[in-house]
């Protein structure tokens, strides 16, 4: 499922690399929100444009996955990253309810405005919470349920989304709201 209110990938790209995003939750500040080092594996799941991808690429030496359904995505985060000289980014397409990779094999997953796009969110979050290490992390960033919105993509609220990242044996450490509708939640797997 593509994002429902963007009609094409030209504006799909340009909402998720806009300086509105930008402005209203920097990326810095996104992957603030849990402690990563050099040694850090990363999924970003439903990678988009990179936009988390390339600056956390940027914080570990290990391997970012930068996983996304959409191979246009992909290929310009190939792009992008291929300009940044970053080497330890590595694109991986497929469906978030069949992540294809190892149990316990990624430290952190951020899983920004791509939630609410899953067919089954419990699936998906079960996947989140096989893939993590014992004490690995996870960023979910989302928008609020705004009805006055004139975005018609689907909404999770915050407190829905706790209540299944609780269900997927997540425990939840942390819920914020920042400005222009964004909620943040960090959870992770017990150790």
């Amino acid at each position: 499922m593509t994002h429902c209110h963007h009609h094409s990938s030209s504006e799909k790209r340009g909402y998720l690399d806009g300086k509105e995003r930008r402005r209203a939750l920097p990326p810095e500040k996104v992957l603030e929100l849990v402690k990563f080092g050099a040694s850090s594996r990363v999924l970003d799941l439903g990678a988009g444009t990179g936009y988390l991808t390339l600056p956390a690429a940027e914080k570990t030496q290990e391997q970012i996955y930068a996983f996304d359904r959409d191979p246009e995505m992909l290929e310009l985060i190939e792009i992008k990253a291929d300009k940044a000289s970053l080497t330890n980014i590595s694109t991986v397409k497929g469906e978030m309810d069949q992540l294809p990779f190892a149990e316990a094999s990624v430290e952190v997953v951020l899983a920004s405005l791509v939630l609410h796009e899953a067919p089954s969110l419990g699936a998906v979050l079960g996947e989140v919470q096989r893939v993590l290490v014992p004490g690995g992390s996870l960023v979910i960033v989302e928008l609020e349920d705004d009805s006055s919105s004139t975005h018609k993509a689907p909404r999770v609220s915050p407190e829905q989304m706790e209540e299944a990242v609780s269900r997927a044996s997540l425990h939840v450490t942390g819920c914020s709201f920042h400005a222009a509708g964004f909620y943040t939640i960090i959870a992770e797997k017990e150790a």
